[in-house]
């Protein structure tokens, strides 16, 4: 995920690639947490329920979705979800169970799930639009391959209550880094 060598991206144009880091938005997880720890991994289902309807509406198409392979019992209940379909897709400091899929599949999958578990990465197959958030933030980036398509999903975002941050950029810090523990206190950095 990140040209760093410990692999813990810092910045915006770490985490996305260069075309979607341009035009990228960040949202809050849970804006109801009571402590900002408590709303790290992946969007609560009201504000992922919003942003697929958003996506949807900016255009449709298949998807790879991923999950971090982490969250106990994720697995089963992905299996039972998708069936043969599930794969591993293994980054940098994350494996994922991944799947490729359409909105509309995957919003019918998770209105049934008791507890949401939603999902860490979403990218749409043309590249056009690529989600990321991670156990350790506090926000899910969203990048778009051209402004236009990024104005409309937030617009839609917005319409529908959920705020965006649009200030992010290629050199933006990531907002998750700053509050979460930053590996190298723990892992010496190889010279």
């Amino acid at each position: 995920m990140s040209p760093r060598r410990n692999g813990w991206p810092t910045s915006v144009g770490e985490l996305l690639p260069a075309g979607l880091a341009s035009f990228c938005m960040a949202i809050d997880n849970d804006p109801g947490a009571r402590h900002p720890l408590d709303a790290t991994g992946f969007l609560c289902r009201e504000r992922f329920e919003r942003l697929t309807l958003a996506l949807s509406a900016a255009g449709s198409g298949d998807w790879m979705v991923g999950y971090w392979d982490g969250w106990s019992g994720i697995e089963p209940t992905l299996r039972e979800a998708y069936g043969d379909r599930l794969f591993r897709l293994r980054l940098p400091q994350r494996d994922y169970l991944s799947v490729q899929t359409s909105l509309d599949e995957l919003t019918s999958i998770h209105g049934g799930q008791r507890a949401f578990v939603g999902p860490s990465l979403m990218a749409r197959t043309d590249r056009a639009v690529l989600t990321v958030g991670d156990v350790d933030w506090v926000v899910t980036y969203v990048g778009f391959s051209d402004a236009e398509l990024r104005a409309g999903v937030a617009r839609a975002l917005e319409n529908d209550g959920v705020s965006v941050d649009m200030s992010c950029n290629p050199l933006a810090p990531l907002a998750g880094y700053e509050s979460t523990a930053k590996p190298g206190q723990w892992f010496a950095d190889p010279a």
